[in-house]
C-alpha cells in the first residue's frame, strides 16, 4: 500500500480537488489529489498520503470529542451563559470538522474516503466510550438501568447526570 517504489500519482499533471469520473484508487497515470489547499498540501507521495490519512483520523476523532465535551459542558458548567457559549463553540468546531471531512469524501479518492469513514467511526467510538455509563453484567440497580429495569434500555437512552 505505501510502497516507495511505485509513484502514487502523476505529479506532472495539475492536481485535482474532485475526480469527475467517480471513486478511484491512486494511480501513477492520474493527477494527484489536493488535500484542502493546492499550494499547501497536495497528496503526491506515500508520506503525504500517510499524513493525509493521519490528519483525517484526527479530524474524525475531534468530531466525537466535541460531541462528548458538549454533553459534559451542559451537565457540569454552572453558568448557563458560559455553558451555552462553550457548547456553541464546540458545536462550531464539530460542524466545521464535519464539513471538512465531507470535502475529503468529495475528492472521490478511495483511500481518503475510507479514512473518513474510519475517522467518523473512531470519533463515534470515542464519544460513546467516554459517555456511556458502565454497566455491570450481573447487577441491576437504578444507576445502570432505565425505569423499567432493562439494561439494554439504559445503553440506548442517555442519562442526564
Amino acid at each position: 500500500f505505501f510502497s516507495s517504489m511505485a509513484p502514487l500519482c502523476d505529479a506532472g499533471k495539475m492536481p485535482t480537488a474532485m475526480r469527475m469520473g467517480g471513486f478511484q484508487w491512486f494511480h501513477p497515470q492520474e493527477p494527484c489529489v489536493v488535500f484542502f489547499a493546492t499550494n499547501v498540501f497536495v497528496v503526491d507521495t506515500n508520506a503525504r498520503l500517510a499524513g493525509a490519512i493521519a490528519l483525517t483520523l484526527l479530524m474524525g476523532a475531534m468530531t466525537g470529542i466535541c460531541v462528548y465535551l458538549r454533553s459534559r459542558v451542559r451537565t457540569t458548567v454552572a453558568s448557563r451563559t458560559l455553558a451555552s457559549t462553550l457548547s456553541a463553540s464546540l458545536f462550531g468546531i464539530q460542524v466545521t470538522t464535519g464539513y471538512l471531512l465531507m470535502l475529503l469524501v468529495m475528492t472521490y479518492q478511495l483511500e481518503l474516503f475510507i479514512a473518513v469513514v474510519v475517522a467518523v467511526v473512531l470519533g463515534f467510538v470515542i464519544a460513546e466510550v467516554a459517555w456511556l455509563p458502565a454497566v455491570d453484567c450481573c447487577t441491576t440497580t437504578s444507576h445502570n438501568t432505565h425505569e423499567n429495569g432493562d439494561v439494554l434500555d439504559s445503553l440506548l437512552v442517555r442519562e442526564s447526570h
